[in-house]
């Protein structure tokens, strides 16, 4: 594959379970998608993923504008000494998660529109705090809001995302701006 050769990157549910992400090696977590990457000239590879790997996929993918190009420096199949003594360990139980993408988008002074996103992560008290994300469409700047709610459980955290009026998300993105 040449470096103008891009190949697709797709993540999906629904298929049948595997028991270690595939990208960290973490044997102590549990995938929760598969990462199909297709070639542009044919083949395909699926791999399970973690929670931990999709996001840092999605969050590649935001601060990128959704075009993610990675080269290869070591040669196929024999990764650095370094990486092969690094242990994988348990991840935090509070891992922060994707909980609604608005409908709506925001526009900057300068024009660029913003994707809305609403993360949470719970607390050790066991409570979900949420924030709002905003991803510039087609530039490479995600802003993030402090803690927006702490609410008593993921499924109340979800309730109040869907309530998310314009004023108020813009209001937070503006509050996005400033940090």
């Amino acid at each position: 594959m040449t470096i103008d050769e891009a190949a697709e990157v797709s993540l999906m549910t629904g298929l049948p379970g595997a028991t270690a992400c595939e990208l960290c090696t973490a044997a102590s977590v549990r995938p929760t998608l598969w990462l199909l990457l297709q070639h542009p000239r044919g083949g395909s590879v699926l791999l399970a993923a973690c929670e931990w790997c999709v996001q840092a996929i999605r969050r590649l993918s935001a601060a990128t504008g959704g075009r993610v190009v990675l080269a290869v420096s070591e040669p196929a199949g024999r990764p650095p000494s370094a990486l092969r003594s690094v242990p994988c360990g348990p991840r935090p139980a509070s891992l922060p998660v994707l909980i609604l993408e608005l409908m709506q988008e925001v526009q900057a002074a300068d024009g660029t529109p913003y994707v809305v996103r609403v993360y949470g992560q719970q607390r050790t008290d066991g409570t979900w705090e949420g924030w709002l994300e905003f991803v510039a469409v087609g530039a490479a700047v995600v802003l993030r809001t402090d803690r927006e709610t702490t609410q008593s459980s993921r499924e109340d955290l979800t309730y109040w995302a869907t309530g998310l009026r314009p004023v108020y998300v813009q209001g937070a993105f503006a509050r996005a701006q400033r940090q």
